[in-house]
């Protein structure tokens, strides 16, 4: 063979394989998030570690699990994996009592932070469920008066307080002293407000909102200035969010009956949870946490939690 022949089939050669392999390497950049059914634990009923249409979720940095259990007007407390650790509440209108238990949330410390929702306040407690304050959800210095029904909330990075209220279709920050500072309801454009805001999440200095009337993820500055919009046709009536530390975004979608998940940079990830993922198959996802490669899932039509495994 002639040594021009030779080397030009050489170069072939090495061309091919190179065409062969970056598909390889081009696929080993963009993995995508997975999901997996690990273990569910709860019932529907009033003894301890049942539940009545779990609300919410809260998972402590310590991997301590705090339910919110409106139906039995208490918050329940389990380790990571699903063991009954105690419990407080009651229906009432007293402190330490509930009337429909809402959102929870980080509070000052280690403390929970619990929307109690009828009775128009915050209860917070310690980690052994011991209650360090009750407050109303603010005073509004324009009418005066408690405001509504607090349903979900977020703690900010100084302290103060994000709560939604649904019939007012707008955000609230609160500071230490219960302080309105501003109300995320003013249209940011013509025509264009919340329209039925639910569960919220705080990311990055960002306040990340479930806007269910609207079908989309709305994101604010921390002082209430409209930055972007996530939106897919997979979202139905979207009620809470959890954000992992890649800058995933996990929202629980009940009008679907699943689990969708957003890149915040690039938006629609995927969707888990529907008849395309049997194993993962919810009924009326409610609230949701995050923690350590965990999601913590209020399961609203089973009375239980359910946790799924996230890997790439």
């Amino acid at each position: 063979m002639p040594l021009s022949h030779f080397f030009n089939s050489m170069i072939w050669n090495i061309c091919v394989r190179i065409v062969l392999i970056l598909p390889l390497f081009a696929n080993a950049g963009n993995q995508s998030i997975r999901l997996a059914f690990l273990f569910a634990f709860g019932k529907s009923g009033s003894k301890a570690g049942q539940f009545l249409q779990p609300h919410d979720v809260y998972i402590s940095s310590r991997g301590e699990v705090f339910v919110s259990d409106p139906g039995n007007h208490r918050i329940q407390k389990f380790d990571m994996n699903g063991c009954y650790q105690g419990e407080t509440g009651g229906f009432g209108f007293n402190p330490g009592q509930f009337n429909s238990t809402g959102g929870l949330g980080q509070g000052q410390g280690f403390n929970i932070l619990v929307c109690d929702r009828l009775n128009q306040r915050f209860q917070q407690y310690d980690e052994r469920l011991n209650l360090v304050s009750t407050f109303p959800a603010g005073i509004d210095p324009q009418i005066k008066a408690n405001r509504g029904n607090p349903l979900w909330l977020a703690w900010g990075p100084q302290g103060d307080i994000y709560f939604s209220e649904q019939l007012e279709h707008r955000i609230i920050r609160i500071n230490s002293f219960n302080e309105t500072i501003y109300r995320f309801n003013e249209p940011w454009s013509e025509g264009f407000s919340l329209k039925d805001p639910q569960g919220l999440v705080i990311q990055d200095g960002l306040v990340w909102i479930a806007d269910a009337g609207d079908n989309r993820i709305v994101a604010f500055d921390l002082n209430g200035q409209f930055h972007h919009i996530l939106k897919h046709a997979s979202l139905a009536y979207p009620v809470d969010i959890a954000a992992d530390e890649l800058g995933y975004l996990y929202v629980s979608n009940p009008g679907e009956n699943s689990i969708v998940v957003f890149n915040k940079s690039n938006g629609f990830e995927s969707e888990w949870g529907r008849k395309e993922h049997p194993s993962l198959a919810l009924q009326s996802p409610s609230g949701i946490g995050y923690y350590q490669n965990r999601l913590y899932i209020c399961e609203q039509g089973a009375d239980r939690i359910v946790v799924w495994e996230k890997s790439q």
